[in-house]
C-alpha cells in the first residue's frame, strides 16, 4: 500500500544518529536479526538482556564510550524494510573527506608520528566512512544515493573551530540544516 505523501517521513541522522536511523527503519526486521549485537552489547557491559535498557539509559555517556567498541557492527541502513513493513523509498548515504580526522579518532593514532597520522586519517575516513556508505548504495535495492562533502570549514567559533580548513566529520549535516 502507497502512503500518501502527507503521511511520509524522511528520518534524518549524522553519525549516531544515523545509526539510531538505520534501528528504527530496522523496527520491522524481525528479532532475530539484532539477537548478535545484543548479545555483544549485554556481554561487554556485564548485564542481562533485561537489564540492558536501564544500563544504556543510565550509564554516563563516556563509560559507554570506553566500553563499546567502535567496531560493534550495527545493522545494516539498506535494503530495509520501514518498521511498518513497507520498503524504504530511497536511502541517502555519504560522508566527508575529512571525517576520520575527527577526535575520536585520536584513541587509534595517538602513537604514530605527524606526518604518518595525516596518511592514517585519510585511511580511516576511507575505511570507515566512505567504503560503508558506497557498499550499501551498490548492495541496495532501493534508489540510494550517494555524496562525498568537501566543502572546507570555515567556522571561526565555536566547537567545530578546531577543524578550520577540513571537511570534518558532521559538517554536511550543519550545510543541510543551513545551521
Amino acid at each position: 500500500m502507497d502512503l500518501p505523501q502527507h503521511l511520509r517521513t524522511t528520518l534524518i541522522g549524522q553519525s549516531a544518529g544515523a545509526a539510531a536511523v538505520a534501528h528504527h527503519t530496522a523496527a520491522g526486521i524481525p528479532e532475530a536479526s539484532h539477537k548478535d549485537i545484543v548479545v555483544r552489547v549485554c556481554k561487554v557491559l556485564g548485564v542481562t538482556g533485561e537489564e540492558l535498557i536501564n544500563t544504556l539509559s543510565s550509564a554516563p555517556q563516556k563509560e559507554l564510550y570506553e566500553k563499546l567498541s567502535p567496531d560493534l557492527n550495527y545493522p545494516p541502513v539498506a535494503p530495509l524494510t520501514s518498521g511498518s513493513g513497507q520498503k524504504l523509498e530511497a536511502v541517502m548515504a555519504g560522508d566527508c573527506a575529512h571525517d576520520g580526522d575527527s577526535g575520536f579518532v585520536e584513541l587509534y593514532t595517538r602513537l604514530v608520528p605527524g606526518v604518518a597520522k595525516g596518511k592514517l586519517w585519510g585511511i580511516l575516513t576511507d575505511w570507515a566512512f566512505f567504503a560503508p556508505a558506497a557498499a550499501r548504495a551498490m548492495e541496495s535495492e532501493v534508489p540510494t544515493y550517494l555524496y562525498h562533502f568537501n566543502q572546507l570549514n570555515s567556522f571561526s567559533a565555536g566547537p567545530a573551530k578546531p577543524w578550520i580548513g577540513q571537511a570534518n566529520h558532521i559538517l554536511d549535516l550543519a550545510y543541510m540544516l543551513r545551521n
